[in-house]
């Protein structure tokens, strides 16, 4: 299972006292030849059918968040905490783990702590709507950020949050009625939010959205700050889990190391109506999805072996 649609295969441990325009990934990656072919299951490589070859550069309003990306991973590095590095610090571009397992690892440049292998590459959500764009030619999302010169003063997250700022400490019928909607939908926070966004339709179909995978989730904390619903994920097929080895090729690894979650957290007062508290984008640190890992090889395991009653 591949985790990215295109790696630029370099380590990124050397990068620390390199600019963006001098890295690895911007030498390899300024241009790239796209090319579409249809993946037939049981035929060589070597005869399937291109259909499609683009040659493609990144859109400005792109560059400047894939370059924001860059920065943050080697300012990662710069401060000792390549240990620290996950798929889902960042937007557009990724450091994906490039070793054979999570043992894979090697020592960092500013700390004593081994990091594991990491390279560039941007994500699956990213390209994908590339080639949707690009090689296929669907219709664009709507976007977000109009221009490009907002995201040289702030980050993509900090111009969402400045956004719906002004909407905070409203309840979702304050909300409904402001911006005239009678909608009850599931969806209802997504729409609400892009509505504060000035776009239409739900943040989660927005083109920016779209591309970094975030997830919009609601959250109702409750007056003693506990949290009532669990989280969930998509479904899984025991068989297929069966049959998976390596936990960081599994598909669960795959949902959770890229993705960012925004979190839309509605706090409840003492009248027990929930007001729009604030957004919070957040994605899963290594440790935790250590820890997940574990879940998942027992899991994988009890359904290969069976249940034992003791």
């Amino acid at each position: 299972m591949q985790k990215n649609a295109l790696f630029a295969i370099s380590s990124i441990m050397e990068e620390y006292g390199k600019t963006f325009q001098t890295s690895a990934f911007w030498h390899k990656c300024n241009t790239m030849l796209l090319m579409s072919y249809e993946h037939l299951v049981g035929k060589q490589k070597g005869d399937f059918r291109i259909d499609e070859v683009v040659l493609f550069s990144f859109p400005e309003k792109d560059l400047v968040i894939i370059e924001r990306d860059w920065e943050t991973i080697i300012n990662k590095i710069r401060a000792g905490q390549a240990h620290e590095l996950s798929e889902g610090d960042t937007l557009y571009l990724a450091a994906c783990t490039k070793g054979a397992n999570a043992s894979s690892v090697r020592q960092q440049p500013f700390s004593e702590i081994p990091a594991k292998q990491r390279a560039y590459s941007l994500k699956s959500s990213y390209m994908t709507q590339i080639l949707k764009k690009y090689i296929f030619g669907n219709a664009e999302n709507p976007r977000i950020i109009r221009s490009a010169d907002i995201l040289h003063t702030q980050s993509f997250e900090e111009y969402i949050i400045d956004r719906v700022k002004a909407y905070y400490g409203m309840t979702q019928s304050q909300l409904k009625a402001h911006f005239g909607t009678e909608s009850n939908a599931k969806s209802l926070n997504d729409r609400l939010l892009a509505r504060m966004m000035n776009v239409q339709g739900n943040i989660a179909n927005t083109e920016e959205f779209q591309k970094a995978g975030i997830i919009p989730k609601t959250i109702r904390a409750q007056r003693n700050g506990k949290i009532k619903e669990s989280m969930s994920f998509p479904t899984f097929d025991f068989i297929e889990l069966s049959h998976e080895e390596i936990w960081e090729e599994s598909e669960l690894y795959n949902y959770l190391a890229p993705i960012k979650f925004m979190f839309v957290i509605f706090q409840e007062r003492d009248d027990g109506q929930y007001v729009f508290e604030r957004v919070k984008f957040w994605n899963i640190p290594n440790d935790d999805l250590d820890e997940v890992g574990c879940v998942w090889s027992r899991t994988v395991q009890i359904i290969r072996r069976g249940v034992s009653l003791i």
